[in-house]
């Protein structure tokens, strides 16, 4: 393929629409192989059965995919009554069935307010997180006997859209690090049926929607030729994917310091947006507007610097 052909997703963000029954890993090794490029990474895996947004990011973009899933997220989805299972989902043995049940949409939405707020979540035993240098779906895999360690999430809403037993379908508005499968399972159990999830989409990724992305086929088309290519916000380039964080702009001539990863301090700064918060990360740009790196803001009683995260930039010399 032409460099021309592939350029327009050179350095980019792809909001991708991730198919069902595809792996995160196994989308970003089909792009790698249809750009023809060899760094390409992901801000956020999805389950195989799951779909929706899947950020993208490609060449010096991977700089910033910890940023990008930092973002806020939504999700709209199918929760089964009735039977909990080894994953949490569709793809697990069934462990525990209730065929006599009864519940009603009130006492569903009630304990689905229960879920809303910052909540201590188990994380589901058969996942990609990591417990001594080895994945935990391996470990569940071999039959060993271990508790997932549960962490802090913030579930911002989560509410049921139908009711239809043993079926609801539901919305959800989440922090990073939320396991929308887990957040079934806990459904359930409060409800004493138990419950697993059946259907997940990523609707949004922080202000990136999945009305604006585009599926794998489509990109093969476009780097083909054969489609006219999209932009904006289906591929971004940094300084538009990044354009959710505050900024600050950097003094004439105090570009250098950065970009060989000094930490400019407030007195280099001709400008910080307002009402930034203690320790928030922020774009740092040159005098001109040009998008240097991302900083974090100090936190009071510590040095006055922007501590430099990440230098966007490439230096030569």
């Amino acid at each position: 393929m032409a460099a021309l052909q592939r350029s327009w997703i050179d350095n980019k963000i792809l909001n991708l629409d991730k198919e069902r029954g595809v792996t995160s890993y196994g989308t970003v090794d089909r792009v790698k192989k249809l750009a023809g490029m060899r760094k390409v990474g992901h801000a956020g895996s999805l389950d195989p059965f799951a779909t929706g947004v899947l950020l993208v990011c490609t060449g010096r973009a991977t700089k910033v995919t910890r940023f990008l899933m930092e973002l806020e997220k939504e999700y709209s989805g199918t929760i089964r009554l009735g039977e909990e299972t080894e994953t949490d989902d569709l793809n697990g043995k069934v462990l525990s069935s209730s065929r006599d049940f009864v519940v009603s949409r009130g006492e569903v939405e009630r304990v689905a307010l229960t879920l809303v707020g910052t909540i201590s979540q188990r994380p589901p035993r058969v996942s990609a997180l990591k417990r001594r240098g080895r994945r935990l779906y391996e470990m569940a895999r071999r039959g060993e006997e271990f508790e997932t360690e549960p962490r802090e999430v913030t579930i911002h809403e989560f509410r049921l859209n139908a009711f239809r037993l043993p079926e609801l379908d539901f919305y959800v508005r989440c922090s990073k690090g939320t396991y929308v499968r887990a957040l079934a399972r806990d459904l359930g159990r409060k409800l004493g049926c138990g419950a697993h999830l059946t259907a997940l989409r990523r609707t949004r990724v922080g202000p990136f929607s999945a009305e604006d992305s585009f599926r794998l086929d489509q990109l093969k088309k476009m780097v083909e030729g054969e489609e006219k290519p999209v932009a904006a916000p289906s591929v971004s380039s940094l300084e538009e994917a990044l354009a959710f964080l505050p900024a600050c702009t950097l003094l004439a001539g105090e570009e250098q310091g950065v970009l060989y990863g000094q930490s400019p301090s407030l007195d280099q700064l001709e400008t910080l947006a307002p009402d930034v918060g203690e320790g928030q990360n922020v774009r740092i740009l040159s005098s001109t507007g040009a998008l240097l790196a991302i900083g974090k803001t100090p936190l009071a009683g510590s040095e006055p610097v922007v501590r430099l995260e990440k230098v966007l930039v490439e230096t030569h010399g």
